[in-house]
């Protein structure tokens, strides 16, 4: 081996010396830091925000009509939304999605109660006694109510009962889905509903009362034969009705008055029989239906009376209907005036 070989030899060597003392440097050195290859997040593996959910009001909270066979009315209701929405469409659920859905919340004056009253079943859906107008909007400002009118109409031979629905607004709506089929493919988010309830009652008319109304169709009217200072009418649940009693309570009672012309309806229903009902615990004066109403409630008072609701109801200037049931029978007594014409 020449002079020039192992000069080389020894270069090498040294420079390997050199890298594994360098090495053993870095391993035994505490807190050395290390690395670890970490990819950079693409666009698909970021998280995006949650979208603003807008706001919507509607006013009413629920729509209530009681109705008869034959009759027709409507209700104007408005929404509100603190977000501009685009192509918006308000429809009526349809059955499938109502069953599908989570349960709608109704208000608390259309819940159930478990009172051991006569209650007629819901039966089907008021697809066929609602139309919506106008049922699209392009746009939507942002906290600006807007108008749509419902309009009801029960056809004639409508089986007795109540009919419920949920109005929904979507928006995001497919500008070319523009007829009413139930497939939502293309019907956009749903970002509110409306809870709607048709109760399609029994309607009493006899001219000689001169005065028409509505009442539950499980329930029977009858003309009481005792004549007092006005004419009678009673009436009763489907229970009480079948009852063999002997003495059977109404439920509800009308009776019609005469009133003086010049005399106001507060000074008549206070003085009226002696002063009955003036004692009692709550008195109000309200405009229902256009006609007015006073009305005296003892409920909840520890004794109470009875009557515990008494409601004098105008009907002209001389003739008054007068209206009394228990507190068990209040929201009955309230749609009866409601439907008093």
């Amino acid at each position: 081996m020449n002079r020039s070989h192992i000069k080389w030899i020894g270069v090498i060597a040294a420079v390997l010396l050199a890298v594994t003392i360098y090495a053993w440097n870095l391993v035994a050195k505490p807190g050395a830091p290390t690395f670890s290859a970490s990819p950079i997040p693409t666009a698909t593996e970021q998280k995006p925000s949650p979208s603003i959910q807008p706001n919507i009001t509607w006013s009413p909270t629920s729509v209530v009509v009681t109705l008869s066979p034959g009759e027709t009315t409507s209700r104007t209701i408005t929404f509100t939304s603190s977000l501009l929405l685009r192509n918006v469409h308000i429809k009526l659920k349809t059955d499938k999605e109502r069953k599908d859905d989570v349960t709608v919340e109704p208000d608390s004056s259309l819940k159930e109660r478990d009172d051991g009253k006569d209650k007629p079943k819901s039966t089907s859906s008021v697809k066929s006694f609602l139309k919506i107008e106008p049922d699209r909007f392009a746009n939507v400002s942002a906290d600006r109510p807007q108008t749509v009118r419902l309009s009801f109409a029960i056809p004639a031979h409508t089986a007795l009962g109540t009919y419920e629905g949920v109005i929904a607004l979507r928006s995001n709506v497919d500008e070319s889905d523009k007829d009413d089929s139930d497939d939502d493919e293309n019907d956009g988010k749903t970002l509110s509903q409306l809870k709607v309830v048709v109760n399609v009652w029994q309607s009493f008319r006899e001219s000689g009362f001169g005065f028409a109304f509505r009442y539950p169709p499980t329930w029977v009217a009858l003309i009481s034969p005792v004549v007092t200072d006005g004419r009678r009418i009673e009436l009763y649940t489907a229970k009480s009705a079948a009852s063999s009693d002997l003495v059977v309570p109404a439920e509800i009672v009308l009776v019609t008055l005469a009133k003086p012309p010049s005399q106001p309806l507060d000074t008549f229903s206070r003085t009226y029989g002696g002063g009955t009902f003036t004692n009692y615990k709550i008195s109000t004066i309200q405009v229902i239906n256009g006609q007015l109403v006073v009305a005296f409630d003892d409920s909840s008072d520890q004794v109470g009376s009875i009557p515990e609701i008494a409601a004098f109801v105008s009907l002209s200037d001389d003739k008054v209907v007068l209206v009394l049931s228990s507190a068990t029978y209040r929201q009955e007594l309230m749609t009866i005036i409601e439907s008093i014409n």
